[in-house]
């Protein structure tokens, strides 16, 4: 038996009834919207799939000579649901690639064994958004492990897995090329990826990270014009004013329902949120901004929409499909329709344009009152000059 096969067994024998009884609760939830409910079973995830990593690392002694391991994405936002892809982030020193980026890929097989992912491609680092620091074509061998610079690892992929693959075998993970790369990017207003980020595991680096990281936040609110905060307003009520919702069409790619229905309203919520909540630098974590009373109308909106997204992303696990931007496969909606129907009683597309123009709604609310408010500062500073 191999160490990875020892560490899944172990792990599983652990931790897999808790993850059963996890999934079920999201299924169970599923068919009632509860809010309260929800968060609670959001919370349970993330912090039981935390408890998980810590265990495996505690496998690999070479991890010692990491500085951290933390959350970007959706669970260090707190809007992670049971499909919800991994952002994980191992970091180290450059120099120590040889030796921690094989411990990396070994623990995305392994968690991706553990959590039944389709792919370890569904477990990704933010510093593929970086620049490359290396040209090495690793090679998937019968989709059972890859072969790339340092050797074979254990590995299994989604289909159009190259590019990501490419990316995560040849980017950085030293953490201060990251905080150069977000104190240099050329963005009018922060992002939500530049400004969200949870501790998993520190190895003595991590509040080095953190205070630069804040620095970097307060930096840039600091030189964000009043005026450019106004245009990013303006710039996001209009992408949702022209949004195009599902229609009935008969098939569609995957790929492309994904982007209608999750990719461009989620990216839509989060420009938003980093603006509306500007006063705490632009952090998300959807709990406690829900208990922000002057927000909880759109929180819950946005509740609500996860809620919907459970639902699709269930009814695709029922099909056998995997909710992915790679994928190239068309669906029938047809079948999307029976399946929803057969579960929930209820009509998908109805369901899902309903959720996303809610939250819109509430969005543009929030958006045009915050506006206001900008537009009488700049006033006000006007006057006193």
């Amino acid at each position: 038996m191999n160490k990875e096969q020892q560490i899944i067994e172990e792990i599983t024998s652990k931790y897999g009834d808790k993850i059963k009884e996890m999934n079920i609760r999201f299924f169970e939830s599923s068919k009632k919207f509860d809010v309260n409910e929800l968060i609670k079973i959001i919370e349970r995830q993330r912090l039981l799939i935390k408890k998980i990593i810590i265990d495996i690392s505690k496998n690999y002694q070479e991890l010692k000579e990491a500085d951290f391991i933390m959350f970007n994405g959706s669970f260090s936002r707190h809007s992670n649901i049971v499909s919800s892809d991994l952002d994980l982030n191992i970091m180290y020193d450059n120099k120590l690639r040889s030796i921690l980026l094989p411990v990396e890929l070994s623990i995305n097989y392994i968690l991706s064994k553990i959590l039944k992912f389709k792919g370890c491609d569904r477990i990704h680092s933010i510093m593929v958004y970086t620049p490359l620091i290396g040209d090495n074509h690793p090679k998937l061998i019968d989709n059972k492990k890859i072969n790339y610079e340092f050797g074979e690892n254990l590995y299994y992929c989604r289909e159009n897995y190259q590019q990501l693959l490419f990316e995560t075998c040849n980017s950085s993970r030293d953490y201060k090329i990251l905080l150069n790369y977000i104190s240099n990017s050329n963005n009018t207003c922060l992002e939500e990826w530049e400004t969200n980020f949870e501790l998993i595991i520190d190895y003595g680096k991590y509040n080095i990270f953190d205070r630069q990281i804040s620095k970097i936040r307060s930096k840039k609110l600091q030189n964000t014009d009043i005026n450019i905060l106004v245009n990013n307003i303006d710039n996001i009520i209009r992408i949702i004013e022209e949004f195009k919702y599902l229609d009935n069409t008969e098939i569609i790619y995957i790929k492309d329902l994904k982007k209608i229905i999750k990719t461009i309203p989620l990216t839509i919520i989060y420009k938003s949120l980093v603006i509306i909540n500007i006063k705490e630098n632009g952090l998300i974590k959807l709990d406690k901004l829900y208990s922000d009373l002057m927000l909880k109308d759109l929180i819950t909106s946005i509740y609500f929409y996860l809620w919907i997204l459970l639902r699709v992303e269930i009814v695709f696990e029922n099909i056998g499909y995997d909710l992915s931007s790679h994928s190239s496969v068309e669906i029938k909606v047809e079948t999307l329709k029976n399946v929803y129907k057969e579960i929930y009683h209820d009509d998908i597309i109805k369901n899902i344009n309903n959720s996303v123009n809610k939250v819109f709604v509430e969005l543009k609310k929030s958006l045009v009152k915050f506006r206001e408010k900008l537009n009488g500062k700049y006033n006000s500073n006007n006057n006193a000059n």
